[in-house]
């Protein structure tokens, strides 16, 4: 019987498993592709048999190997970074010198302000609400050490790019040459470092330099413009507080004026210096007459009987009594007249009392305004900003920065991570094509 199969016909033959399928968890199974993996074994090939004319079985020769991506990719993603940060590190990157200060911003107050008075309020409000810094003293403080504003005040006594741009510093950590402005101020903020402490409110300031003396220089620089600082915004709260007693003082100066101004065209319209003293003389002299109309009525009574009423006394009196009652007439008229009357002395003394009013309140305003200035003062003298260092800046012995060990064992664990995380992605999709 004769053989009817191709020669060159292939019989494809899969691998057999050492391991029974039965005795393989499914934890195991799992973790296969990550395992062969980390032992670098390129994905099983399918073995292959040749069956030759005679009858005689030859296996395929084995193909050529492909190039293992796994290995690249470690030495890329992981050896190479190491070895790269491990020589920078260890034998480029240059020593880093910290200079340490602690301070905190205090307000001191001299006591509280017993001189009372009603124009108390006012000042008092803006030393406390609107005059004070309100517990953000040391916020503003660490916000000014991180700004451009530091750097442009302390670049006029302080080369800050001489600083950090040492011969010493070696080419990835220096402040490049031609860096902008924007750039200084970045370069500055990784330099300098600020913590605020949230309890205490306590402020540390760390200067990093390329030597110990200019990183001294550098905590001592910030020290003293975060002193003036501090020092202006004092003096502000203080002026402040002094201005706005001083506009009231204007307003209320201003005020009394006017009002003295109205009173001087009243008095020249009205031709009367002080309608109530007027009014008081025109009284006087109208009890006057009325006494006079009474002992000339009692004479004239008397008259008419005696002598008769034709008798020549008689009609001298009735004259006397007739100029007495036109008399009466017209005071009563200029006293209090009836409403058809244009001016009379009670109308003249309500709008004299009116403006005479206005003229009190704005005096007494004044007289508040004054006051209130003076507790201003003694508020200002008083109440202060101040920088209280109690750890000033010395001298650094040995370098911080960098942190060689610590920072070599981070990047060797990140190159690791991330060359797992890819790696187990690659071998699942491998496994998946199998």
């Amino acid at each position: 019987m004769s053989d009817v199969r191709d020669p060159e016909e292939r019989i494809e033959m899969p691998v057999l498993e050492v391991e029974p399928p039965r005795g393989r968890t499914l934890a195991s199974r799992a973790l296969a592709p990550l395992l062969r993996v980390a032992r670098l074994e390129p994905p099983r090939p399918r073995a292959e048999i040749l069956v030759q004319p005679d009858g005689s079985f030859d296996l395929e020769p084995e193909p050529r190997r492909k190039p293992n991506i796994v290995l690249i990719s470690l030495i890329l993603v992981v050896l190479l970074p190491i070895l790269t940060a491990g020589l920078y590190l260890f034998f480029v990157a240059a020593d880093q010198y910290a200079a340490e200060t602690r301070f905190a911003v205090k307000t001191a107050s001299g006591g509280s302000d017993d001189s009372g008075g009603k124009g108390e309020t006012s000042i008092a409000s803006v030393m406390t609400s609107g005059g004070s810094l309100g517990g953000q003293e040391a916020d503003i403080v660490a916000n000014y050490i991180q700004s451009r504003a530091i750097i442009d005040d302390i670049a006029r006594t302080v080369d800050v790019r001489a600083i950090f741009q040492r011969p010493e510093a070696d080419f990835w950590a220096k402040l490049p040459t031609n860096a902008s402005t924007e750039d200084l101020t970045a370069y500055w903020k990784k330099m300098i470092s600020v913590y605020i402490e949230s309890t205490s409110g306590i402020v540390t300031v760390e200067a990093r330099a390329f030597r110990r003396e200019d990183a001294l220089l550098l905590a001592k620089a910030i020290v003293k413009s975060s002193e003036t600082l501090v020092n202006d915004l004092s003096s502000n709260v203080r002026a402040d507080a002094v201005k706005h007693a001083e506009d009231e003082i204007r307003r209320a100066e201003a005020d009394v004026r006017f009002a003295l101004a109205d009173l001087t065209v009243f008095r020249n319209t009205q031709g009367i210096i002080d309608p109530v003293k007027s009014a008081e003389q025109s009284g006087k002299l109208l009890l006057q007459l009325m006494g006079d109309k009474i002992q000339t009525e009692s004479q004239l009574f008397v008259s008419q009987r005696t002598t008769g009423p034709d008798a020549p006394g008689v009609a001298a009196t009735k004259a006397r009594l007739e100029s007495i009652d036109e008399h009466i007439a017209t005071l009563q008229q200029q006293l209090a007249g009836d409403k058809t009357t244009k001016a009379n002395l009670a109308s003249t003394i309500s709008k004299f009392e009116q403006l005479d009013l206005k003229r009190q309140f704005a005096e007494r305003m004044y007289g508040f305004a004054r006051d209130g200035m003076d507790r201003a003062r003694l508020i200002a003298e008083r109440q202060s900003v101040y920088l209280a260092v109690f750890v000033p800046p010395s001298l650094p012995q040995d370098y911080s920065y960098p942190l060689r060990f610590s920072d070599f064992a981070l990047i060797a664990m990140a190159a690791m991570v991330a060359w797992s995380c890819g790696a187990t992605i690659w071998a699942s999709v491998l496994d998946h094509r199998l």
